[in-house]
């Protein structure tokens, strides 16, 4: 009885397990090819009239890479919060 109990658990973890890794590189994939909504940028141009289309997209891709490292990161605190802040305020309108 206590073998087929210890089976049935390290099924149960090795599934778990398979399953956590599995989903985070889903995730991975998706924020990797996600587009986003294009008033995000409207919205950058607006706050900063200055920047080139170029300079836009090079913003674009700092935005994906926070959320690819925020993603990588997995529990640790490595995130600055005012900057959050600003990204979420810029993607709120």
């Amino acid at each position: 009885m206590v073998f087929e109990g210890l089976i049935v658990f390290s099924l149960f973890l090795v599934g778990y397990v398979t399953f956590y890794f599995y989903q985070k590189k889903v995730r991975l994939k998706f924020v990797e090819a996600y587009e986003f909504h294009p008033s995000i940028k409207c919205r950058v141009k607006d706050k900063y009239p200055h920047l080139n289309k170029k300079q836009l997209d090079i913003v674009i891709n700092g935005l994906r890479a926070y959320f690819i490292i925020n993603q990588t990161a997995g529990k640790k605190w490595w995130r600055c919060h005012r900057k959050w802040l600003m990204w979420r305020g810029m993607s709120l309108y």
